[in-house]
Formats: C-alpha cells, sequence, structure tokens
C-alpha cells in the first residue's frame, strides 16, 4: 500500500499568520552573502522588513557550517541583548 501519511501540522500549513512575532520582539537574522540557494539581497530585504539585528558573514548557506564561531557569537550576541 502506498500513499501519503497526513500529518496535522499539514492541514495548518495555508493558515495565515495575522500577528507575527517579529512585529513586536527583537529579531537578529543572518545573511550568508555568498548563499546560492536564497538570494543574499533577498535576505538583507527579509532582515530589513523585520527590523532585525543583522549579521553578515561570507559563507554559503549553511553559514552554522562554514563559520560556527561566528555564527554562535551572533547567537550569544542576541540572548545578551
Amino acid at each position: 500500500m502506498t500513499g501519503r501519511r497526513f500529518h496535522r501540522c499539514q492541514a495548518r500549513r495555508h493558515d495565515n499568520v495575522t500577528d507575527p512575532a517579529w512585529k513586536k520582539r527583537r529579531s537578529w537574522y543572518i545573511v550568508a552573502a555568498n548563499d546560492r540557494a536564497i538570494d543574499p539581497k533577498l535576505e538583507g530585504r527579509l532582515a530589513e522588513r523585520m527590523k532585525a539585528t543583522t549579521t553578515t558573514l561570507q559563507t554559503s548557506h549553511l553559514a552554522m557550517l562554514a563559520a560556527p564561531k561566528q555564527v554562535t557569537d551572533a547567537i550569544l550576541a542576541a540572548t545578551r541583548a
């Protein structure tokens, strides 16, 4: 027997978010400047839209693997803010 399982999270996939947390809470964003999966310019625009404290790293899409210390530093800075 084949087929797809239906998970509860799939039922909510198309719900609209009416009150996103980033509008009320401080946000942080890491832009991967050499990302080829998501355009870094788009990442920058998203971070700007949410008024995030932005860290730009000269890494590919997986910044946490390419620059773990810098990502850790950004996370720690966010926890101290």
